[in-house]
């Protein structure tokens, strides 16, 4: 199979996927809604009827089911939501097969247009999260995530564990 970009609603997507590729899927990422209030980004990322843990945990059911034995989701979130995801993703993919790093959310060289939120007590969030979601953490193989990171005169990779 060729690599696919799917446009769509993702829960629709998902369960499209389903029949013809359940079990088969080696890496999932996805960059969820992060219940922040913004409205910059084209769609309000806070409109959730039910709340934003009835909106993400049939989308990760469904997304488990598509990883293969050796699969592994990335899910990029900021502290907003970050407590129910590893709460919801624990109950599916088995704490055993859940890790959390963080992730320097603001670079001075590669956002320099990027749009911050508001300050929050006039502190300023640095870091996002990415929740590794490891269908069976035994048999994946993953190669370190590596982080740009100014050392002063130039950037370095620093590598990220799992």
């Amino acid at each position: 199979m060729d690599n696919w970009i799917i446009e769509n609603d993702n829960l629709v997507a998902l369960n499209d996927l389903l029949p013809e590729y359940e079990g088969k899927i080696d890496l999932m990422p996805i960059d969820p809604p992060y219940n922040t209030k913004i409205d910059y980004i084209g769609y309000k990322d806070s409109n959730f009827a039910n709340g934003w843990c009835a909106f993400i945990q049939p989308r990760l059911e469904i997304a488990y089911k598509l990883l293969s034995e050796k699969g592994v989701m990335f899910i990029c979130i900021d502290e907003n939501e970050l407590v129910n995801l590893l709460g919801i993703c624990g109950s599916i993919f088995g704490v055993e097969n859940v890790s959390i790093f963080t992730w320097k959310k603001t670079n001075e060289h590669y956002d320099k247009n990027r749009v911050e939120k508001p300050l929050e007590n006039g502190v300023r969030r640095t870091n996002e999260f990415i929740v590794a979601c490891f269908k069976n953490r035994e048999k994946s193989n993953l190669n370190p995530v590596l982080q740009p990171v100014w050392n002063g005169s130039k950037y370095i990779d620093v590598v990220k564990p799992l």
